[in-house]
């Protein structure tokens, strides 16, 4: 494999000896003074830079300490290819960020040995570089890199004023999942949700971290917190779709994920004097109130914790501004609101899938292509699926039935099992009657259910905007 060198030196003659001298190494790419050098790093880092001393226009050691200050040339080695000898010169080729000199004229076999050693090295430095920000276990970056890239992300959002969502991950009762199946077993969960959790952050500037045992982390830049809350509730969805076992759970029979949701919202929550430290502790310790609330109020589900700064929204104060919340029987409006935050659009989705996924929702003995246990499993995972959506949307009593439903089948109770079908389709009749009725509809009953419009991962249109 060639290696990709920059020559920076005044000297034609020069440049061609290092160019044939390296060539079974590499094919050099040459400059001839500082700027020239800065055009072609501007177009791709190069691998090792050979620097010469005497330069059209700039001293080698000034431009030595420009380059070793560029944080894209941090791990890119500086060898000096120089006439200059002596102690106090050698002090400070080294200080002023050089690995290594050369002494004019080089000597082929030695350049090359001497070349292969750094790019040995800086090829080592980057891979332990990348093992002590990356987990081991689910290739996740770490808390260390986590911190670092929330406060990065956190700085930048200060600076252009835009949105950032912090969403904190808790595997549910996953102390259990190892009693039951193995630490083994409990690594290889966790990596798939790891996994999972990747596909769902899926624009390039989105950050999936593990910061601790079964704690995971999502930073989502330019996202506000309807966004944050389409992705919370892309990672529940895709998780009750992947339904991986978990016999000791006491929240489903499959494993679930707590989610606690906080977002930096520009209009509220940044001034001019507040620190991104404060900024960073304010937000972690808002995404880790939502995760305690979540797991208090039942788990495998999420809650957003709003800005201190920021009331929380009321039906009354978006009336005012001229938005309306479609009331819809079965619904309680007042806590749908709040759950949602205001965000009509993911309200107005997860109702349209709420009726399209229940639809065809029947008891365990008319599953005529399934066995009894496989049926029982099957219903039971729709009936916690319809369960979560009913507490999200504020459907208290479809929720209550769902319970109910669940109770009935642990039981064995099929004739209770069947009333409480028929009593859970007359109730979304009644509410997809309602929505119907609505004027003007705000919203289309899909025959399958509808994407998250909210956050856009085509290029050029990167920012959520709910």
């Amino acid at each position: 494999m060639e290696h990709d060198i920059l020559t920076i030196d005044g000297d034609p003659i020069m440049t061609q000896i290092l160019i044939e001298q390296l060539a079974p190494l590499a094919r050099p790419r040459a400059a001839a003074n500082a700027s020239e050098a800065m055009k072609q790093i501007a177009q791709r880092v190069p691998e090792l830079i050979l620097l010469d001393t005497e330069l059209p226009g700039t001293h080698g050691i000034d431009l030595c300490r420009a380059l070793h200050g560029d944080a894209r040339l941090a791990h890119v080695p500086i060898i000096f290819i120089t006439a200059q000898t002596g102690e106090s010169f050698e002090i400070e080729a080294l200080e002023s960020g050089a690995v290594d000199f050369i002494p004019k004229p080089p000597r082929g076999a030695v350049l090359r040995a001497r070349v292969r050693t750094q790019l040995e090295l800086a090829r080592l430095t980057r891979e332990l570089e990348l093992l002590s920000l990356t987990d081991p276990l689910t290739g996740l970056i770490n808390r260390r890199r986590y911190e670092e890239v929330l406060h990065h992300e956190l700085a930048r959002a200060r600076r252009s004023r835009e949105p950032l969502s912090l969403i904190l991950v808790d595997l549910d009762h996953f102390k259990l999942f190892n009693d039951q199946y193995g630490h083994a077993a409990g690594d290889e969960c966790l990596c798939k949700v790891a996994q999972l959790l990747q596909t769902c952050a899926r624009r390039p500037a989105d950050a999936v971290a593990r910061i601790g045992g079964e704690e995971l982390a999502l930073i989502l830049p330019h996202t506000p917190a309807a966004g944050g809350m389409e992705v919370a509730q892309t990672i529940l969805t895709a998780l009750e779709d992947a339904a991986p076992p978990h016999l000791r759970s006491q929240v489903a029979d499959h494993v679930t994920v707590s989610l606690g949701l906080a977002c930096l919202e520009p209009s509220s929550d940044i001034d001019t004097e507040t620190t991104v430290e404060a900024i960073a502790r304010d937000l972690g310790e808002r995404a880790a109130q939502a995760l305690t609330e979540a797991k208090d109020s039942g788990r495998a589900r999420f809650v957003y914790r709003s800005g201190r700064r920021r009331p929380v929204p009321t039906q009354e104060t978006s009336l005012e501004k001229g938005a309306s919340w479609p009331k819809i029987r079965g619904i309680d409006s007042e806590l749908s609101y709040q759950r949602l935050c205001g965000n009509r659009e993911l309200f107005i989705t997860l109702v349209a899938k709420l009726l399209d996924q229940f639809e065809d929702l029947v008891e365990p003995r008319k599953y005529a292509d399934m066995e009894e246990d496989e049926a029982t499993l099957h219903f039971a995972r729709r009936l916690y699926k319809l369960k979560g959506s009913a507490d999200t949307l504020g459907a208290t009593h479809l929720q209550s039935l769902a319970a109910g439903a669940e109770t009935a089948l642990r039981h064995a109770d099929d004739a209770q099992i069947a009333l409480l079908v028929r009593t859970i389709h007359e109730h979304l009749d009644e509410m997809r009657a309602s929505c119907e009725a609505l004027s003007p509809l705000p919203f289309q009953i899909p025959s399958t259910p509808t994407a998250f419009p909210l956050r856009s991962t085509t290029p050029g249109n990167n920012i959520a905007r709910p």
